[in-house]
């Protein structure tokens, strides 16, 4: 039996059985959860992009965006293959349903205490860029964190904990988590921002397993002066030079300039876009004109200056040179326009590692999380039930099925910054317990984690872990021999 299967299964029976009945509403809330999409919650520090990133990843400009602190509330993108709404829920009692659209806030105040205030059913837009997100994940914009708003900041943190008044212990309403982050890799900020996302998930027990890190504005350091080279690749370059600390907190970090993937698909290049764009490239001294924000409005003398400031609004220099570029190369229609901006925005990279990262192992995490909800619904239930419940846990833990969840507890336990494991044994057994085809011999590497297993002075968790890896070696032996 596969493990979600076995983990329906389990909420089935204990929903059904007399004796378990103090459960019952613990296995209906997990049965439920694993019904729906995954969840990824989308965080980071105020203005930090989230929110261009999400209307970019849906293909709307749905979520609330401004150039300041906007994401009061937090929304919940689901997808629909029906009608398209919007459900509120207020103050004091009622829920309200309001067309795609309407203002949220005429019905009166929002009872924003709650983890999902404002929930917003959209069908998946059928777009050339169209993407398959909406389909399969429930995408959550949130307040910012280490917002200058204590509250609303709080209310993210909450979101990922979701501490529960009654239990007082965190279960996660969101299955993984994309943080994003305006700063600059190496600027003098960037210290600040990793320890604030360190310590703001510490609590939330959010392991870098369930986590993507997107650096939302690799464009921020392009300069005319480096000419065509790309600044997704100086981010890259960046992040690399970062990423023995980033490992400990995110599985994979991916540049992306959210803005461009932004006006590619949501209705950004138009008309007049168009024209400034080609003023550009007609221009004499295209790298005067992209010298700075304010270059395009004194030197396009043929555009209207608000009209260059829109353009430097949608797009940025460097988007604008790249836009330029393309219009020598032959791209004059807004379709090809569009296609181009998509691309280089590196969100469909960022999408490969969602659907890496996260969907394609959507069946585990859910799995993973209503497993370890239960269990500790289980140890607060009186009776027999609790017992009743652990063990059908435990069998499921010990089964072939619960390999995969082994697997995913060492690989939490190997990107722990806590355990404080060598980088090269980091990387060997993050890549062998992700499920990914081993770099080693498995027999050689089978042979001297069990030596290690073996080796004096070592400690019970680097033993259990050695031991754990030579099983992981010796599973693939299995598969190549089978195979």
């Amino acid at each position: 039996m596969e493990l979600a299967d076995a983990a329906w299964d389990l909420c089935d029976r204990i929903a059904s059985d007399a004796r378990t009945v103090a459960l019952w509403d613990a296995a209906f809330r997990e049965r439920r959860r694993l019904a729906e999409p995954l969840r990824i919650a989308v965080v980071g520090a105020v203005n930090g992009g989230k929110s261009t990133l999400v209307n970019a990843l849906l293909g709307r400009p749905v979520a609330p965006m401004s150039g300041a602190e906007c994401t009061r509330l937090s929304w919940w993108f689901r997808p629909t293959d029906g009608t398209e709404r919007v459900r509120v829920l207020r103050e004091g009692g009622g829920v309200d349903f309001l067309r795609l659209g309407e203002d949220v806030e005429q019905g009166g105040p929002i009872a924003a205490e709650r983890g999902d205030p404002v929930t917003i059913w959209l069908r998946a837009p059928n777009d050339h860029l169209g993407t398959r997100i909406l389909r399969e994940i429930t995408l959550i914009d949130t307040p910012g964190l280490f917002s200058l708003q204590e509250d609303r900041s709080q209310h993210t943190q909450e979101l990922l904990r979701s501490a529960s008044s009654r239990s007082q212990q965190a279960t996660a309403e969101a299955d993984a988590v994309i943080y994003c982050s305006s700063e600059v890799p190496g600027a003098e900020r960037d210290t600040d921002v990793v320890q604030s996302f360190r310590s703001a998930f510490g609590p939330t027990t959010r392991p870098p397993t369930e986590s993507l890190f997107a650096y939302t504005r690799a464009d921020y350091r392009w300069h005319a002066r480096t000419g065509s080279q790309s600044p997704l690749s100086q981010a890259d370059r960046e992040l690399r030079r970062h990423s023995d600390e980033l490992r400990h907190i995110a599985w994979t970090t991916t540049p992306v300039v959210a803005l461009l993937a932004f006006t590619a698909r949501c209705g950004g290049v138009d008309a007049p876009l168009m024209q400034t764009v080609e003023a550009i490239a007609a221009h004499p001294d295209r790298r005067a004109v992209l010298r700075s924000k304010d270059t395009p409005r004194r030197e396009l003398t043929s555009i209207a200056p608000g009209r260059a400031d829109e353009a430097v609004d949608r797009l940025g220099i460097w988007g604008l040179g790249l836009a330029a570029a393309g219009m020598d190369a032959g791209l004059r229609s807004p379709h090809e326009m569009q296609s181009l901006l998509w691309y280089a925005s590196g969100v469909p990279r960022l999408l490969e590692a969602i659907d890496t990262t996260f969907r394609r192992r959507a069946d585990l995490l859910r799995a993973d999380h209503a497993l370890s909800r239960l269990e500790h619904a289980a140890h607060t239930a009186e009776g027999h039930a609790g017992a009743l419940a652990l063990t059908a846990v435990s069998e499921i833990r010990g089964s072939d099925a619960g390999t995969a969840l082994q697997d995913l507890a060492d690989l939490r336990a190997v990107l722990d910054p806590a355990a404080n494991y060598p980088p090269e044994d980091v990387a060997e057994l993050a890549t062998l317990f992700s499920g990914s085809a081993p770099q080693r011999d498995p027999k050689a590497a089978a042979e001297r984690w069990a030596r290690r297993a073996a080796r004096p002075g070592a400690t019970p968790a680097q033993r259990r872990l050695a031991a754990h890896a030579v099983r992981a070696y010796r599973r693939h032996l299995v598969g190549v021999a089978v195979a």
